[in-house]
């Protein structure tokens, strides 16, 4: 399940591109850009001066 590409659930989990994610245009060009800028402005007030908000936004580091 997800509300315009946030998934719920799984906080600083996205998509973009399904067919009718929003719109009928979601899954072509035109659309997926529209999605993917709601998507983009929907972390960017999630973040904070000392970082995200939801620590789950943050990726874990690899090869340790």
């Amino acid at each position: 399940m997800h509300e315009r590409g946030v998934v719920v659930g799984e906080p600083g989990l996205y998509i973009v591109g399904m067919p009718f994610q929003y719109a009928l245009s979601s899954d072509v060009l035109p659309g997926v850009g529209r999605d993917a800028e709601y998507i983009a402005k929907h972390i960017a007030r999630n973040l904070t001066p000392s970082g995200p908000k939801d620590r789950s936004l943050v990726l874990a580091p690899t090869g340790a």
